[in-house]
């Protein structure tokens, strides 16, 4: 796995979709706890590496520059701390960018703004409690970052193409 990219932004989105899914088999089976339940939690295990030796592509073999670091490490305080309330001043302050400077830089490597960045992170996390959970739509808003439901709901029938209840009984449908 050291030679892998294990950063899923780089996968391909096929090989993502079937990591996801081996990630949410393994949470209903321990949500679940049916017989052979920790048997079936370590053969998904073993899937989701497998895959990832196999597909995941390789990383580059170069160091990465100070700055590829910092976006690095831009990615990781975003991934621990989206939940909250989050800025691009704060996101800047923790890797040593000037706000502009990173607003200008994380846009020209990844492609989307930082804040947008953000949103789909709390978007993922609403779209897998709302399939997971037993939490009302409001605790989900609120438990992903969001200030106020009627930004969540705008934002995710944005993202989604449907609201966070209309989802909510579409995936219970697909997963039983």
């Amino acid at each position: 796995l050291e030679s892998r990219q294990l950063y899923s932004g780089f996968w391909e989105p096929q090989m993502r979709d079937k990591v996801r899914e081996g990630v949410e088999a393994i949470y209903r089976e321990y949500r679940n706890r049916e017989d052979g339940w920790q048997l079936a939690i370590k053969t998904w295990l073993n899937e989701i590496l497998l895959l990832i030796c196999r597909n995941a592509p390789l990383r580059e073999k170069k160091t990465p520059s100070r700055e590829v670091a910092k976006v690095r490490s831009i990615l990781e305080y975003a991934a621990r701390n989206y939940c909250s309330d989050i800025s691009l001043d704060q996101g800047a302050a923790a890797v040593g960018f000037n706000p502009a400077y990173l607003s200008r830089y994380f846009h020209a490597h990844m492609g989307i703004t930082f804040q947008e960045y953000i949103k789909r992170l709390r978007i993922d996390r609403a779209r897998w409690l709302l399939g997971n959970e037993a939490l009302q739509v409001t605790e989900v808003a609120y438990a992903c970052g969001f200030r106020d439901i009627k930004t969540f709901n705008k934002l995710f029938k944005k993202e989604c193409g449907m609201s966070p209840t209309q989802y909510r009984k579409n995936v219970k449908i697909c997963v039983v």
